[in-house]
């Protein structure tokens, strides 16, 4: 069988989504991860569907040996925007590779500036690592077959944000925002784009399922659901849990007024054991890890930013988009045009509005993992 590699920044990108995909890939080709976990400070996991290679203590030489002997069809990357991936990707470029862009996240004002973000906010955890990196990056500049272009490149991603020389060989989008947002740095020729459509199912058939639900009516009862970010363990604001807790009692109290009674969905990286003893005296329901069926069970979501909060927009759910914290704006988020106001009134307008926004963000065809898989199959044999 022929190889594939997939490049992360850290095996926790595996478990939501590469993972999925590897599923209806495994039959057809040896698929290795790349990774830098132990750089990372984390602890790798796999699934079995593939081979895992932690590339924190390798040199330049040994990277490229390493993608030299696996010789892959293609290098898939989940991002583009900080070092680590820039430095991958023009490694793998270099050598003469072809590589593919997939797109496993919207791309927003918040998603582009995280790790510019963390770098500030987490200066000293981060430095150590930036620094290493850099070296690398200065080894690679060295040994490539072009150094004087190399460098200039780097300059021109790192400070320029111009990606339009050091693009992927394809790209896959979920739709036409993802597109439009992102080549704005990388300029493609449309012939080397495609779109996959954002995974809401595993399957086909349970995206069909999903649909089918999308269409009934809303449910009749006040139940509403807070969908969670993490934005203090990501050190993006500047309170604590015991602040967030008056905040989040606070939106509860608010939404009482108009008979709702408030769950939290608390983020899959949080301690949920902890929400509940923080949450225990108040009347929030806390949560993780629901089924995506169950969001019709709501008839109000309420949040931020969060790739969750599509799934209450297919299912025609209304959203409420609220600040958190003194930095962190509803009128930034990606999903602000959708915000309604209580009480809520479902006019044909915002009905319009939220189907114009699943095709512009999600995508009209099969929504599922499935699906991916098979476009991303197609442009692998299309290199």
């Amino acid at each position: 069988m022929k190889n594939i590699v997939f490049y992360v920044h850290r095996t926790g990108l595996l478990g939501y989504f590469v993972n999925p995909i590897c599923s209806f890939l495994k039959d057809k080709y040896d698929i290795t991860v790349l990774h830098l976990d132990k750089r990372n400070g984390y602890s790798s996991h796999g699934n079995g569907d593939y081979k895992t290679i932690d590339l924190s203590d390798y040199s330049i030489d040994k990277i490229q040996q390493t993608l030299k002997n696996l010789a892959p069809k293609a290098v898939i990357f989940l991002g583009f925007i900080s070092i680590y991936e820039l430095l991958m990707l023009r490694i793998v470029t270099d050598l003469g590779l072809k590589t593919i862009y997939l797109e496993h996240g919207i791309y927003s004002k918040e998603t582009s500036s995280l790790p510019l973000n963390k770098i500030v906010n987490k200066f000293w955890d981060t430095m150590s690592k930036n620094l290493f990196f850099l070296r690398l990056y200065r080894n690679f500049i060295q040994l490539s077959s072009n150094p004087k272009q190399e460098k200039r490149l780097f300059k021109q991603c790192i400070i320029k944000k111009d990606y339009s020389e050091s693009k992927f060989s394809k790209a896959l989008f979920f739709s036409d925002y993802g597109y439009r947002q992102i080549n704005k740095l990388f300029q493609y020729d449309e012939r080397h784009v495609d779109f996959i459509c954002y995974p809401l199912t595993y399957d086909n058939e349970s995206f069909k399922e999903l649909d089918t639900l999308a269409h009934m009516p809303l449910t009749e009862n006040k139940n509403a659901i807070l969908i969670h970010q993490p934005f203090i363990l990501d050190r993006l604001v500047n309170w604590g849990y015991e602040a967030e807790r008056g905040y989040f009692v606070k939106v509860a109290t608010e939404i009482e007024k108009y008979g709702y009674k408030l769950t939290l969905l608390i983020h899959p990286r949080e301690n949920v054991k902890k929400y509940c003893k923080m949450y225990e005296a108040s009347n929030i329901i806390i949560k993780q890890n629901i089924n995506k069926k169950e969001y019709k069970e709501y008839s109000l979501a309420i949040g931020h930013y969060s790739t969750a909060l599509l799934y209450p927009v297919f299912l025609h759910i209304p959203l409420l988009i609220i600040d958190y914290g003194d930095k962190v704006k509803a009128i930034d988020s990606t999903f602000y045009p959708l915000s309604c106001s209580l009480p809520i009134k479902v006019s044909e307008e915002s009905m319009q509005k939220n189907d114009e926004f699943i095709k512009d963000y999600i995508g009209t065809s099969e929504c599922s993992f499935e699906h991916v898989a098979y476009v991303l199959d197609k442009n692998i044999a299309s290199l």
